[in-house]
């Protein structure tokens, strides 16, 4: 059941992303095209600052509407009319949580290598490339010891899980307002800010305790050593968070659904 919910998530959303994965597509060939035309025909130069504007518009804004996307079609579904057939479905909560979750991870990871792919086709050239690339090694050899390859897929790791943490932090906010009998989606609001509130006071103390051991976290410039020691607990924390945040929606939609 979870593939059929799963299926029937990624269809709805691809709709909703294709138009706007095909203008990025189109942006990018079009900036090309007018790079080449403007080295050829001087007067097409400030049409293709134009075009540029737009695609770096665009290519920002797709980010933005995929996570609002998630965002938008989780509180449809769970809390308004559309959420009486939801709830009605023969699965468990923490599965339609889970099949939504999914569909988010799923359509940000389709919006990072699109977005990658039109800046490719927009400006890409093999030596600017190869010496970004070169240059970011040495660098990053030089001030972690550690090989650039380890780094960025530790960076991608870290940037999903921040990224399924917000959308889990989201989904607990709009279940902790449907408990209420009016005004949801204010509430969903007022308990976001309010656990926000919590997890910053919870974070700030972590980071405190920290410091006892590694006073060079609260100075001024963060040493390899001491960005170390912030990342490891961080990291620890958010995954603790997230994977509250994902039984705790279920939980609450398990227990507390309120559909007046």
């Amino acid at each position: 059941m979870l593939a059929k919910l799963l299926k029937h998530d990624i269809k709805k959303t691809s709709r909703s992303l294709g138009v706007y994965y095909g203008i990025l597509l189109l942006l990018a060939i079009g900036t090309r095209l007018l790079e080449w035309l403007s080295s050829i025909f001087k007067p097409v130069g400030s049409l293709y600052a134009l075009i540029i504007f737009a695609f770096v518009l665009a290519l920002v804004g797709i980010f933005f509407y995929t996570f609002a996307l998630s965002i938008i079609s989780f509180y449809k579904e769970f809390i308004k009319d559309e959420g009486y057939l939801m709830h009605t479905l023969p699965v468990s909560k923490n599965q339609l949580v889970r099949s939504k979750l999914l569909t988010a991870i799923i359509a940000m990871i389709v919006t990072f290598v699109l977005s990658i792919s039109a800046l490719g086709i927009a400006f890409y050239t093999p030596h600017c490339l190869d010496e970004v690339i070169a240059t970011l090694q040495t660098l990053i050899q030089k001030q972690l010891g550690v090989s650039f390859e380890l780094v960025m897929i530790g960076f991608l790791l870290y940037m999903l899980l921040s990224y399924v943490y917000q959308i889990l932090f989201f989904y607990l906010s709009i279940a902790l307002g449907q408990t209420r009998s009016a005004n949801k989606l204010m509430y969903s609001v007022v308990f976001g800010i309010a656990l926000n509130v919590v997890i910053q006071i919870i974070m700030t103390l972590m980071l405190l305790a920290i410091s006892l051991f590694e006073p060079a976290v609260l100075g001024s410039e963060l040493t390899v050593e001491a960005f170390g020691w912030v990342m490891i607990p961080s990291t620890i924390m958010t995954l603790a968070l997230a994977v509250a945040f994902f039984f705790a929606t279920g939980y609450i939609f398990k227990r507390k659904l309120n559909m007046e």
